[in-house]
């Protein structure tokens, strides 16, 4: 895959390897992620209670966010990417310790690709839009990566 698409079929396949790697970089060196369920209420807890960050957006998006938290607990056998072997259930919370210590406005681009999981609900609609974030502190090994490092 040489040129960038917005399309997340044509990663299918691509992101197998990469995602094996980070994650045993993963698991070596950061705090365990929080189980599914925690995760999702954790983020639902956020788009209710945070008034700051709920000014920063409009009532689509976060009625939007609560149907795909709503969905990806009530289908779950669509969680899974088979061309990619990725765990959506697996990769949200290890994605979450990083947006979680977002400044609000970060926060909201997440959200805003989460709610653009109801366009695409497959498993690589789900997967792919998430690892980019996953990928991007794994890969840098940025600020929020230090702060995740195991003790």
């Amino acid at each position: 895959m040489d040129n960038l698409s917005c399309n997340t079929h044509d990663y299918d396949s691509f992101l197998k390897e990469k995602y094996e790697n980070l994650k045993i970089i993963d698991d070596c060196f950061l705090n365990e992620p929080m189980e599914f369920e925690d995760c999702i209420l954790d983020i639902k807890n956020k788009l209710t209670f945070d008034q700051e960050l709920r000014n920063l957006m409009n009532d689509n998006l976060i009625n939007n966010c609560f149907k795909v938290l709503d969905l990806v607990l009530s289908d779950r056998k669509s969680n899974f990417d088979y061309s990619n072997k990725i765990n959506f259930e697996e990769l949200l919370p290890r994605v979450w310790r990083f947006i979680n210590l977002y400044e609000n406005q970060c926060i909201v681009v997440f959200f805003e690709q989460l709610s653009e999981i109801l366009n695409g609900t497959c498993a690589q609609g789900r997967t792919t839009r998430i690892f980019q974030f996953y990928s991007i502190h794994m890969n840098d090994k940025d600020e929020l990566f230090v702060i995740n490092l195991k003790k």
